[in-house]
């Protein structure tokens, strides 16, 4: 069984991103993954050091790799790897290979446009992570651990929030300029027809909206719309 540890910000990215996952392996690999296969690492997560980057680097307009807040952001998100390879050792006494980390965040900042995501300050945020993995890689490296040993882990970044992607399979999010709009109230009013989370949840709007519009038939209007995504479901689809 292939075991997937989620990095998220609230309950409801931790459901959003295992439906995701559930529709690509289940397109593309015939896998059909139960909530068994998944790991939600609640106690574990990168949304406190990427705020704090992100309102330090935005006040200097200094996005770039070497400054002082990138630093610091990529040593504690190194910290926060060696976490969640520790709970899969808990959880499995093995780690291999074919497990997999989602490294996911809201980035609470409005692209407006799917094209900004190309821009500087929003495409380095994902660079960063990525660097961030490969440092990791690095130091298990370093510690004597092959790569067999070494789970997948791959940065799923959405902007502004995870509702954009739930929003890409109900609406035409460009026609309807749904990027401009605030991830609470806006977005979540929009997606799920309240701001509150625990009340979606608790009536069933939340799972019941996931089970109907997240779907197979939805990825290819996810890959046109959701640029921050692409990369992960290339990786998971191959």
């Amino acid at each position: 069984m292939r075991n997937i540890a989620i990095l998220r910000d609230g309950y409801s990215d931790y459901l959003v991103i295992k439906k995701f996952l559930q529709c690509l392996f289940g397109k593309h690999k015939s896998e059909i993954l139960s909530d068994a296969s998944f790991i939600d690492l609640e106690s574990l997560n990168i949304v406190n050091p990427l705020t704090k980057y992100l309102d330090k680097a935005s006040k200097k307009n200094d996005y770039t790799f070497h400054s002082v807040e990138a630093n610091d952001l990529i040593k504690e998100l190194i910290s926060i790897y060696y976490g969640c390879y520790n709970r899969f050792y808990t959880e499995f006494d093995s780690v291999t290979n074919k497990e997999i980390i989602i490294v996911n965040a809201d980035a609470e900042r409005l692209l407006n446009d799917r094209a900004t995501y190309f821009v500087d300050w929003a495409y380095n945020v994902k660079s960063l992570i990525n660097l961030s993995i490969e440092r990791f890689y690095e130091e298990m490296v370093k510690q004597g651990y092959p790569y067999e040993s070494l789970p997948f882990i791959i940065p799923l970044i959405l902007f502004p929030s995870s509702e954009i992607l739930v929003a890409s399979c109900i609406y035409d999010i460009t026609k309807e300029r749904l990027r401009s709009l605030t991830p609470n109230p806006g977005l979540k009013t929009k997606v799920y027809g309240t701001h509150s989370i625990n009340e979606a949840i608790t009536n069933g709007d939340l799972p019941r909206i996931l089970e109907e519009y997240l779907v197979e038939e939805k990825l290819e209007e996810i890959y046109k719309e959701i640029p921050e995504a692409r990369m992960l479901m290339h990786s998971l689809s191959s």
